[in-house]
């Protein structure tokens, strides 16, 4: 089945077992009693029920029926027929490797509170939930000398829509700003020029497609984004 998944309460959870299994690791001299291991293994058994939220949308046979019915259209087996297909797959980029959205935030969260977490060990606190909320909560300020990373950056890149009714994914509260394509460019490359590998880059809307070449073109959004390294996902309602 192809499912719909909430980024955000998968995240949450995967960080959250990532943070248990590095507390509960820590060495004996200042780590944690047998029976705080313990309920930290429990807390983040719970946490499966409570965090991961996966709504079926729609099984895999209808999603390969639907697209092996596109691909046989007269009007794609003109295009294919005419070799543009494989004219487009030689000019394709290759995505590159982008930082990893669960292990990221861990990473950064244990350089920010672990040497306090091991200070509250050593002082003797056993109190697993009280380690957990120490360790797994962000600093109001972000401290010097830890680099600022994305993993995951969504894109919101326009409210139009060729839909009609249009479905509930067009939630957003409508503002008379917009951004060009340069300055979309712009914003990527900047969060792509972080250390270390670039974001997961997720482009929705509205129908993004509407923006056509340049979003998809040779001097196009998600090409710009490639060539940064950041790799893409495109959200859209495949009606263009």
């Amino acid at each position: 089945m192809t499912a719909i998944v909430d980024i955000a309460h998968i995240q949450t959870h995967c960080v959250f077992r990532r943070l248990c299994k590095w507390l509960s690791g820590l060495p004996t001299s200042v780590g944690l009693q047998p029976d705080a291991i313990t309920a930290v293994k429990i807390i983040a058994n719970n946490q499966v029920k409570a965090l991961v939220i996966i709504q079926i949308y729609a099984c895999q046979r209808q999603c390969i029926c639907l697209l092996r019915e596109t691909l046989a259209s007269p009007r794609w087996q003109e295009v294919i027929a005419a070799g543009a297909v494989e004219a487009a797959r030689r000019r394709v980029l290759t995505p590159p490797r982008t930082a990893n959205v669960f292990s990221l935030p861990v990473d950064q969260l244990r350089a920010i509170n672990g040497p306090r977490v091991r200070e509250m060990i050593a002082a003797g606190e056993r109190d697993a939930e009280v380690l957990l909320d120490a360790l797994g909560t962000w600093p109001e300020q972000w401290p010097e000398g830890v680099p600022v990373r994305l993993s995951f950056l969504g894109v919101n890149l326009t409210l139009e829509c060729d839909m009609s009714p249009r479905c509930v994914y067009c939630n957003q509260r409508p503002v008379k700003q917009r951004m060009a394509a340069e300055d979309w460019k712009a914003l990527v490359r900047d969060a792509a020029s972080q250390e270390g590998e670039g974001p997961y880059l997720y482009l929705t809307g509205g129908e993004p497609l509407l923006l056509g070449e340049a979003l998809w073109g040779e001097d196009g959004l998600i090409r710009a984004a490639t060539e940064a390294g950041a790799a893409c996902n495109l959200n859209s309602n495949r009606h263009l």
